[in-house]
């Protein structure tokens, strides 16, 4: 296991580093205890990902539960994490070594907005600022899920979702944070998906 490089990217502090390792959970993140995060993961160039597990330890009991995957190569996946239930992350690669490893806090309030276009190979936030917004979207051959949160992350809204490819428009109901997910809520490397604006509020 590779020592670590703590960093304060935009929006939140970012971690990196190479092989097995488990990771403090930095104090101070946005929300605080009680609050959501994202955890943008990406790992290094060509590399298959790693896998993500919530650590948390009662005496000599220890609890691992399963976050989400980092995207494939430098594509960057987002996964919402709960802030002050867990203080550590496990970075695991399963049979082989995850090789190179990112990962970055992000506040909430610092995600992107939804652009006119927007098209990735992994589970992505966006935030949308107003009620109305008419989007299609297409997902590839594991499908996908388009869901809609509150702005702390919290609420969950289910706007289309599918286990195979297709394609739907959609009209955002509300302001939140749009969220492009797997289809069995799963966060981390997804196939091919595109999201487009086609009537704004």
């Amino acid at each position: 296991m590779e020592g670590f490089v703590v960093g304060s990217g935009d929006g939140g502090p970012e971690f990196t580093g190479r092989g097995e390792h488990v990771l403090e959970v930095p104090d101070g993140l946005s929300g605080g205890s009680g609050g959501r995060v994202i955890l943008e993961a990406w790992a290094g160039f060509l590399a298959p990902g790693f896998t993500m597990y919530a650590v948390r330890e009662n005496g000599r009991q220890r609890k691992e539960e399963f976050l989400g995957r980092s995207g494939v190569g430098r594509g960057r996946a987002h996964v919402l994490f709960p802030v002050g239930i867990y203080p550590r992350i496990r970075i695991d690669g399963g049979v082989r070594s995850p090789g190179r490893w990112n990962v970055r806090f992000l506040a909430l309030d610092s995600l992107p907005e939804l652009a006119s276009e927007n098209t990735a190979e992994a589970s992505r936030f966006f935030s949308v600022g107003v009620p109305g917004v008419e989007v299609s979207v297409e997902f590839g051959s594991a499908g996908g899920c388009l869901a809609l949160y509150s702005f702390e992350g919290k609420e969950r809204q289910v706007l289309t979702r599918h286990s195979r490819r297709f394609e739907d428009v959609v009209t955002i109901p509300r302001a939140g944070l749009l969220a492009v997910e797997g289809e069995d809520l799963a966060w981390g490397a997804m196939t091919s998906w595109s999201l487009r604006v086609r009537k704004s509020a």
